[in-house]
């Protein structure tokens, strides 16, 4: 059976932490679990602990704590003006129950949350201590960020794959890059080599089929039973050049 301890400070879950518990809040995860059978091992209940909850500006950026809400950064009006993109992805990442309950920290810490690859693409900042998430800082750099979850279907779907990019342009030639990837099986990574190759690109004379092949090309993407590595990375590929000729 699952045994659950509450932590009431950073202190108390980090110390539960390193006894060898999993962080748990919003729990979404864990009635996902559930389905296949009752969760085993020590659980630490960090929900009470309201230094690691909201949204504010820093000098770097903007700060967001590992217990906000998907549903509370959805709305929030700071993330929305500076980072439309991130405001929009969450408008597809489940509904409003798992919104309201998910939190950023276990979006992250899951492995397989769709916020993991816009915030390696944002170069977000990820606070973290004795593998406990505290918060994550965006910041504000110049960028152009632009991201897709894409289903297997229109609504409610599992994730097929999760797309991020930003781009800084001299004109309509990409100055400066960052694309990622991730989502369900695929683990969120950087694409440095794909990076590397569009430096200098014109986004207005890309040829985004042309482009996506390459860009697939360099995705180690996950497989299941839904589809395979290779249709995912494919997808992948023509999500990222579509999203760069779009900026044009």
């Amino acid at each position: 059976m699952a045994q659950i301890t509450r932590a009431i400070s950073i202190a108390d879950a980090r110390a539960a932490m390193a006894a060898g518990a999993r962080p748990a809040a919003g729990m979404t995860l864990l009635a996902l679990e559930w389905h296949a059978a009752p969760p085993q091992g020590a659980f630490c209940d960090i929900s009470a602990i309201t230094a690691l909850r909201g949204i504010a500006p820093v000098d770097a950026g903007l700060r967001i704590g590992a217990l906000t809400s998907l549903e509370a950064m959805r709305r929030d009006p700071s993330l929305r003006a500076g980072w439309p993109a991130i405001t929009a992805l969450l408008d597809r990442i489940g509904g409003l129950g798992v919104r309201a309950q998910g939190t950023l920290g276990g979006n992250l810490g899951w492995g397989a949350g769709d916020l993991a690859p816009v915030m390696l693409a944002a170069d977000a900042r990820v606070q973290r201590d004795a593998g406990l998430i505290e918060s994550v800082t965006l910041p504000r750099d110049g960028f152009t960020l632009f991201a897709e979850k894409i289903g297997h279907r229109e609504a409610f779907s599992p994730t097929l794959i999760t797309i991020a990019g930003a781009v800084q342009l001299a004109g309509t030639r990409i100055a400066a890059l960052r694309l990622a990837v991730g989502g369900g099986p695929t683990a969120a990574q950087r694409l440095p080599q794909a990076e590397a190759a569009l430096l200098g690109a014109d986004v207005a004379q890309l040829d985004w089929r042309a482009e996506g092949a390459r860009i697939a090309a360099t995705i180690a993407a996950g497989t299941d039973a839904l589809a395979s590595a290779a249709h995912r990375a494919r997808v992948a590929g023509r999500a990222l050049a579509y999203g760069l000729a779009g900026l044009a």
